[in-house]
Protein backbone atom coordinates (compact mmCIF):
# COMPACT_ATOMS: atom_id res chain seq x y z
CA UNK A 1 0.00 0.00 0.00
CA UNK A 2 1.56 3.09 -1.46
CA UNK A 3 0.85 6.61 1.32
CA UNK A 4 0.31 9.60 -0.65
CA UNK A 5 2.94 12.40 0.63
CA UNK A 6 2.59 15.63 -2.32
CA UNK A 7 4.25 17.64 0.38
CA UNK A 8 7.61 16.06 1.01
CA UNK A 9 9.22 16.98 -2.19
CA UNK A 10 12.16 18.82 -0.36
CA UNK A 11 12.66 16.54 2.34
CA UNK A 12 12.62 13.55 0.10
CA UNK A 13 15.70 15.34 -1.74
CA UNK A 14 14.23 17.00 -4.56
CA UNK A 15 16.51 19.84 -6.17
CA UNK A 16 17.15 18.93 -9.70
CA UNK A 17 15.62 22.35 -10.89
CA UNK A 18 14.78 20.53 -14.70
CA UNK A 19 11.58 19.97 -16.33
CA UNK A 20 11.53 16.40 -18.91
CA UNK A 21 9.73 17.41 -22.00
CA UNK A 22 8.80 13.92 -22.33
CA UNK A 23 8.32 12.26 -19.09
CA UNK A 24 6.60 15.72 -17.42
CA UNK A 25 9.37 14.79 -14.51
CA UNK A 26 10.12 18.27 -12.61
CA UNK A 27 12.29 19.04 -9.90
CA UNK A 28 13.06 15.15 -9.48
CA UNK A 29 16.54 13.64 -7.93
CA UNK A 30 16.72 9.72 -9.47
CA UNK A 31 20.60 9.48 -8.68
CA UNK A 32 20.94 6.50 -6.66
CA UNK A 33 17.18 5.35 -7.71
CA UNK A 34 15.93 2.37 -9.24
CA UNK A 35 14.09 3.24 -12.58
CA UNK A 36 11.57 0.72 -13.79
CA UNK A 37 10.61 1.31 -18.23
CA UNK A 38 6.80 -0.64 -18.21
CA UNK A 39 5.03 -0.80 -21.67
CA UNK A 40 1.75 -1.92 -19.65
CA UNK A 41 -0.93 -0.72 -17.52
CA UNK A 42 -1.09 -3.98 -15.80
CA UNK A 43 2.83 -3.56 -14.56
CA UNK A 44 2.70 0.34 -14.24
CA UNK A 45 0.12 -0.63 -11.59
CA UNK A 46 1.77 -3.55 -9.80
CA UNK A 47 5.00 -1.66 -9.51
CA UNK A 48 3.26 0.95 -7.85
CA UNK A 49 0.85 -1.39 -5.67
CA UNK A 50 3.62 -3.81 -5.01
CA UNK A 51 6.26 -1.52 -3.48
CA UNK A 52 4.49 -0.06 -0.34
CA UNK A 53 6.14 3.01 0.68
CA UNK A 54 5.54 6.78 0.98
CA UNK A 55 4.37 8.33 -2.75
CA UNK A 56 5.64 11.47 -3.49
CA UNK A 57 5.32 12.60 -6.82
CA UNK A 58 3.13 11.85 -9.70
CA UNK A 59 3.48 13.13 -12.96
CA UNK A 60 1.97 13.21 -16.51
CA UNK A 61 4.10 13.43 -19.46
CA UNK A 62 3.26 13.69 -23.29
CA UNK A 63 0.20 10.98 -24.66
CA UNK A 64 0.70 7.61 -22.87
CA UNK A 65 3.43 8.66 -20.33
CA UNK A 66 3.22 8.90 -16.75
CA UNK A 67 5.59 8.51 -13.51
CA UNK A 68 5.19 7.24 -10.02
CA UNK A 69 8.37 8.29 -7.33
CA UNK A 70 8.22 5.73 -4.34
CA UNK A 71 10.45 6.27 -1.38
CA UNK A 72 10.60 2.96 0.07
CA UNK A 73 12.94 1.35 3.00
CA UNK A 74 15.15 4.08 2.36
CA UNK A 75 15.27 3.40 -1.59
CA UNK A 76 13.78 5.55 -4.32
CA UNK A 77 12.22 3.82 -6.96
CA UNK A 78 10.35 5.29 -10.11
CA UNK A 79 8.24 3.76 -12.29
CA UNK A 80 7.67 5.24 -15.89
CA UNK A 81 4.71 4.30 -18.28
CA UNK A 82 5.70 4.27 -21.73
CA UNK A 83 4.51 3.60 -25.36
CA UNK A 84 6.21 1.02 -26.54
CA UNK A 85 8.83 1.94 -29.48
CA UNK A 86 12.17 2.42 -30.24
CA UNK A 87 12.21 6.46 -30.21
CA UNK A 88 9.95 6.69 -26.67
CA UNK A 89 12.46 4.39 -24.99
CA UNK A 90 15.13 6.53 -25.97
CA UNK A 91 13.94 9.88 -25.32
CA UNK A 92 12.63 9.21 -21.57
CA UNK A 93 15.86 7.36 -21.17
CA UNK A 94 17.31 10.56 -21.79
CA UNK A 95 15.42 12.33 -19.51
CA UNK A 96 15.57 9.54 -16.98
CA UNK A 97 19.69 10.23 -16.55
CA UNK A 98 18.92 13.74 -17.00
CA UNK A 99 17.76 13.44 -13.64
CA UNK A 100 20.60 11.22 -12.34
CA UNK A 101 19.19 7.87 -13.03
CA UNK A 102 21.26 5.09 -13.56
CA UNK A 103 19.81 1.46 -13.20
CA UNK A 104 16.75 1.25 -15.62
CA UNK A 105 14.61 -1.40 -15.95
CA UNK A 106 12.71 -2.06 -18.50
CA UNK A 107 9.60 -4.46 -18.87
CA UNK A 108 8.00 -5.05 -21.65
CA UNK A 109 6.26 -7.35 -23.76
CA UNK A 110 6.91 -9.20 -26.86
CA UNK A 111 7.19 -12.41 -29.18
CA UNK A 112 8.83 -16.14 -28.90
CA UNK A 113 10.88 -16.49 -31.63
CA UNK A 114 11.57 -20.74 -31.49
CA UNK A 115 9.30 -22.94 -30.24
CA UNK A 116 11.10 -24.86 -28.09
CA UNK A 117 13.19 -22.36 -26.66
CA UNK A 118 12.91 -20.97 -24.25
CA UNK A 119 10.70 -24.16 -23.49
CA UNK A 120 7.00 -23.53 -23.86
CA UNK A 121 6.40 -23.14 -20.26
CA UNK A 122 8.69 -20.52 -19.66
CA UNK A 123 7.78 -17.06 -20.77
CA UNK A 124 10.03 -14.19 -19.34
CA UNK A 125 13.22 -13.77 -21.01
CA UNK A 126 16.06 -11.91 -19.10
CA UNK A 127 17.67 -10.35 -22.07
CA UNK A 128 21.63 -10.38 -21.27
CA UNK A 129 22.07 -8.86 -24.87
CA UNK A 130 20.16 -7.47 -28.07
CA UNK A 131 20.37 -7.15 -31.26
CA UNK A 132 19.41 -3.60 -33.06
CA UNK A 133 17.58 -3.48 -36.42
CA UNK A 134 15.54 -0.54 -35.21
CA UNK A 135 16.13 2.85 -36.40
CA UNK A 136 17.55 4.07 -33.19
CA UNK A 137 19.71 2.10 -31.27
CA UNK A 138 22.45 2.23 -34.65
CA UNK A 139 22.93 5.64 -34.32
CA UNK A 140 23.36 5.29 -30.68
CA UNK A 141 26.54 2.31 -30.51
CA UNK A 142 29.57 2.07 -32.80
CA UNK A 143 28.51 -0.95 -35.84
CA UNK A 144 29.21 -4.33 -34.99
CA UNK A 145 29.37 -3.63 -30.97
CA UNK A 146 27.37 -5.78 -28.61
CA UNK A 147 24.61 -3.96 -27.12
CA UNK A 148 24.45 -5.99 -23.08
CA UNK A 149 22.62 -5.44 -19.97
CA UNK A 150 24.12 -4.44 -16.98
CA UNK A 151 25.51 -8.18 -15.92
CA UNK A 152 25.13 -7.70 -12.12
CA UNK A 153 21.18 -7.06 -12.65
CA UNK A 154 21.19 -10.38 -15.76
CA UNK A 155 22.96 -12.50 -12.38
CA UNK A 156 20.46 -10.66 -9.81
CA UNK A 157 17.64 -11.93 -11.79
CA UNK A 158 18.65 -15.38 -12.74
CA UNK A 159 19.74 -16.46 -9.14
CA UNK A 160 16.57 -15.05 -7.73
CA UNK A 161 14.63 -17.32 -9.87
CA UNK A 162 15.89 -19.82 -9.43
CA UNK A 163 15.67 -19.54 -5.47
CA UNK A 164 12.03 -18.20 -5.55
CA UNK A 165 10.68 -20.46 -8.29
CA UNK A 166 12.47 -24.03 -7.98
CA UNK A 167 11.41 -24.43 -11.93
CA UNK A 168 12.68 -21.35 -13.24
CA UNK A 169 9.98 -18.81 -14.33
CA UNK A 170 12.47 -17.20 -16.69
CA UNK A 171 15.33 -18.02 -19.92
CA UNK A 172 18.45 -15.63 -20.19
CA UNK A 173 18.57 -14.93 -23.98
CA UNK A 174 19.80 -12.81 -26.93
CA UNK A 175 16.58 -10.39 -27.72
CA UNK A 176 16.09 -8.89 -31.54
CA UNK A 177 14.74 -5.72 -31.31
CA UNK A 178 12.58 -3.85 -34.23
CA UNK A 179 10.70 -0.82 -34.94
CA UNK A 180 7.30 -2.87 -35.57
CA UNK A 181 7.39 -6.84 -35.02
CA UNK A 182 4.54 -6.86 -37.79
CA UNK A 183 6.11 -4.65 -40.39
CA UNK A 184 9.15 -7.04 -40.17
CA UNK A 185 7.30 -9.94 -39.73
CA UNK A 186 8.24 -11.23 -43.00
CA UNK A 187 11.26 -9.57 -43.53
CA UNK A 188 13.94 -12.53 -44.63
CA UNK A 189 16.94 -10.45 -42.98
CA UNK A 190 15.74 -10.50 -39.53
CA UNK A 191 14.89 -14.02 -40.21
CA UNK A 192 18.57 -14.94 -40.89
CA UNK A 193 19.74 -12.98 -37.45
CA UNK A 194 17.16 -15.30 -35.74
CA UNK A 195 18.40 -18.35 -37.25
CA UNK A 196 22.25 -17.62 -36.44
CA UNK A 197 22.00 -15.48 -33.24
CA UNK A 198 20.77 -17.08 -30.07
CA UNK A 199 17.94 -14.94 -30.58
CA UNK A 200 14.99 -16.10 -28.73
CA UNK A 201 12.67 -13.40 -28.60
CA UNK A 202 11.64 -10.14 -30.49
CA UNK A 203 10.71 -6.90 -29.14
CA UNK A 204 10.77 -3.01 -29.29
CA UNK A 205 12.23 -1.75 -26.36
CA UNK A 206 16.04 -3.23 -25.72
CA UNK A 207 18.32 -2.29 -27.89
CA UNK A 208 18.02 1.57 -27.98
CA UNK A 209 18.17 1.56 -23.60
CA UNK A 210 21.08 -0.48 -23.75
CA UNK A 211 22.89 0.84 -26.65
CA UNK A 212 22.78 4.07 -24.73
CA UNK A 213 25.81 2.13 -22.59
CA UNK A 214 27.97 4.01 -25.31
CA UNK A 215 26.99 7.68 -24.36
CA UNK A 216 26.64 7.17 -20.98
CA UNK A 217 29.11 4.25 -19.52
CA UNK A 218 27.72 3.92 -15.94
CA UNK A 219 24.36 3.07 -17.20
CA UNK A 220 22.98 0.49 -15.40
CA UNK A 221 19.83 -0.94 -17.84
CA UNK A 222 18.39 -4.61 -17.98
CA UNK A 223 15.89 -5.59 -20.05
CA UNK A 224 13.19 -8.22 -19.32
CA UNK A 225 10.59 -9.54 -22.27
CA UNK A 226 7.57 -11.17 -21.34
CA UNK A 227 6.80 -13.46 -24.26
CA UNK A 228 2.83 -13.09 -25.43
CA UNK A 229 3.04 -15.71 -28.53
CA UNK A 230 4.98 -17.10 -31.23
CA UNK A 231 5.96 -14.42 -33.46
CA UNK A 232 4.06 -15.23 -36.99
CA UNK A 233 4.14 -14.12 -40.73
CA UNK A 234 0.20 -13.41 -39.94
CA UNK A 235 -0.49 -9.34 -39.44
CA UNK A 236 -3.75 -9.88 -37.90
CA UNK A 237 -5.31 -12.90 -36.06
CA UNK A 238 -7.87 -15.11 -37.44
CA UNK A 239 -10.97 -16.00 -36.33
CA UNK A 240 -10.30 -19.34 -34.96
CA UNK A 241 -7.38 -17.96 -32.94
CA UNK A 242 -8.89 -15.09 -31.03
CA UNK A 243 -10.35 -17.17 -27.97
CA UNK A 244 -6.48 -18.44 -28.07
CA UNK A 245 -5.17 -15.15 -28.05
CA UNK A 246 -7.48 -13.47 -25.18
CA UNK A 247 -6.10 -16.32 -23.42
CA UNK A 248 -2.59 -15.77 -24.66
CA UNK A 249 -3.43 -12.34 -23.07
CA UNK A 250 -4.39 -13.29 -19.57
CA UNK A 251 -1.30 -15.58 -19.26
CA UNK A 252 0.87 -12.66 -20.25
CA UNK A 253 -0.34 -10.04 -17.73
CA UNK A 254 0.02 -13.24 -15.18
CA UNK A 255 3.60 -13.19 -16.47
CA UNK A 256 4.08 -9.29 -16.40
CA UNK A 257 3.14 -9.78 -12.25
CA UNK A 258 5.90 -12.53 -12.14
CA UNK A 259 8.34 -10.49 -14.32
CA UNK A 260 7.48 -7.43 -11.65
CA UNK A 261 7.80 -9.10 -8.49
CA UNK A 262 11.21 -10.70 -9.35
CA UNK A 263 12.64 -7.84 -10.47
CA UNK A 264 11.68 -5.57 -7.33
CA UNK A 265 13.23 -8.36 -5.17
CA UNK A 266 16.28 -8.18 -7.19
CA UNK A 267 16.13 -4.65 -7.07
CA UNK A 268 15.67 -5.26 -2.77
CA UNK A 269 18.58 -7.54 -2.78
CA UNK A 270 20.76 -5.25 -4.49
CA UNK A 271 19.87 -1.87 -2.61
CA UNK A 272 20.27 1.40 -3.40
CA UNK A 273 24.02 3.00 -4.72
Amino acid sequence: MVEENPGAGEEAGFGVSQVGIVTGLKNVNLKGATVFILDSKEAYEEIVKGIGGVLIGEFEGLPGVKASIIEANEHRIAALLVPPFPASIFEVANEIIMFGGRRIIAITQGYRVKRSTPPPRVGIVISSAAIGLDSVSPRLAPEKLPLIADETLVDAMATLDAELSGSRATFRGYTLTVDSARLVAGDQVVQDYIKARQVVAVDTVTAPLYALRYIYPGLEPLSIVVLRRHWSQASEPLESEKEALGEAGRVAVDRVKTAVRLALKAVEGLGGE
